[in-house]
């Protein structure tokens, strides 16, 4: 998996990308931390994390119109200087009445940010190739493992001893050097740039952009492989949303209420993603996309059974030891096999689509999950939780069968063309 590394334009796309995420992970910790301190309100700190959310439920989607029509590579820059910038506001904030200000900065980020996930999801088939799609992958989850265990505490330490202004600099530059990265990338002659529309004189610009969002849905309903992956990756963000919601609570009772036992359990999951994130290339190779899908998430859900059975410290540490590489398979190739089954004027829609779906079944999982905890305790909550990724398995486990009945899936066109070339799509046996 490493070796994708050695590949120049991906190499600076994934130093730009981690250290973004380090300083991401930097100001998740530290905001709403200082919006607590400032406010002393539960309230006024929650609201930030709604406003944090909307870009996504709101945007995502939409976005993807100009991620397909623009450059991607000059929209990652773009975001990223932009980025950079719309922080810096926040050097003002002094106390709780620069609140409307951190809310407004949020917000404006959050919104900018819509544009370089879906972009960069678009650009990475384009500068390894799809037959280095799954090390490029796994790679980029690595990073965000390793940045979700380095940035909280680094923030912290920063923020304690430097305070706010520091962190805020530190992310700002941040964003800075991941759009460096992406200026120093050379894509390959011929690569596609992006298509902006010609305006045609009775089309307004206004009407051609739904024109195309439109377009975008139409392509994920055509494609059946594409729902698949779309039902099987949303029933499990709901479930990931109910377990999120009353996971926190459940972890705290087992440790006792302790920090740093709580603390244990979470870089438990972490390091157990680390750890998938550098092998799944090598499971990929071996198992059937929809087969590793199929047993992620049964292995999943049932370490979280046996968490809710036996909720003792070191049974639970084992559990969400082993539980982060099932997830990080599940994720990683889901994401992959969406890149390879989407042609290269639809990824930008198609991708944006796809966060916003997860964004939205994730918020309904944590809502369900708040109104089931008024009839129910929270173990019996977490675990219909682990039976949305236990659904999420049988519905990949029941595709591979369809598969297998049918002597493999239909494939799109643009899969007929690349079978015609020699390559092999996302629903053949052997995938990467």
């Amino acid at each position: 998996m490493l070796a994708v590394l050695r590949q120049r334009n991906f190499a600076l796309l994934w130093a730009g990308s981690v250290i973004s995420l380090l300083g991401d992970w930097l100001l998740l910790l530290v905001l709403p931390l200082f919006v607590y301190q400032r406010t002393g309100s539960a309230l006024a700190t929650g609201a930030m994390f709604i406003v944090e959310t909307l870009p996504s439920l709101c945007l995502g989607s939409l976005a993807g119109v100009f991620v397909d029509r623009w450059d991607r590579r000059r929209t990652m820059i773009i975001t990223d200087v932009s980025r950079a910038l719309v922080l810096l506001p926040l050097l003002l904030v002094q106390d709780h009445t620069w609140l409307g200000l951190v809310y407004g900065v949020v917000f404006v980020q959050g919104a900018i940010s819509q544009l370089f996930a879906p972009a960069q999801g678009a650009l990475i088939p384009v500068v390894v190739g799809e037959e280095h799609l799954t090390a490029a992958n796994a790679m980029n989850a690595l990073g965000a493992q390793l940045m979700r265990l380095i940035g909280p505490l680094l923030g912290g330490v920063l923020f304690g001893i430097l305070g706010l202004e520091a962190v805020i600099i530190t992310d700002s530059l941040s964003y800075v050097f991941s759009g460096l990265m992406s200026l120093l990338v050379v894509l390959p002659p011929g690569a596609p740039r992006g298509s902006f529309p010609p305006r045609l004189p009775h089309r307004s610009t206004h009407s051609m952009f739904w024109q195309e969002w439109l377009e975008g849905l139409r392509f994920l309903h055509a494609e059946r492989i594409i729902l698949i992956l779309f039902l099987i990756s949303g029933t499990a963000m709901l479930g990931d949303g109910m377990i999120r919601a009353v996971g926190t609570p459940f972890l705290s009772q087992v440790a006792g209420g302790n920090a740093v036992l709580f603390s244990w359990i979470v870089a438990a999951q972490g390091t157990g993603a680390v750890i998938g994130s550098l092998v799944i290339n090598h499971i990929t190779k071996m198992l059937h996309p929809f087969k590793l899908l199929a047993l992620a998430a049964a292995v999943t859900a049932m370490l979280g059974f046996i968490e809710v059975a036996f909720p003792i410290l070191p049974v639970v540490i084992t559990c969400a030891a082993l539980m982060g590489a099932p997830i990080v398979f599940f994720f990683v190739n889901i994401y992959t096999a969406l890149q390879q089954s989407i042609s290269d004027q639809y990824r930008g829609r198609v991708l944006g689509t796809y966060a916003t779906v997860n964004m939205l079944l994730y918020l309904g999982g944590m809502i369900l999950s708040s109104l089931l905890t008024l009839q129910l305790s929270n173990r019996y909550v977490l675990l219909i939780g682990e039976c949305f990724y236990f659904v999420a398995g049988i519905v990949a486990f029941l595709w591979l069968r369809r598969e297998n009945q049918q002597g493999g899936t239909k494939t799109s066109a643009r899969g007929q063309e690349e079978s015609a070339k020699g390559r092999v799509n996302v629903s053949s046996d052997t995938c990467y």
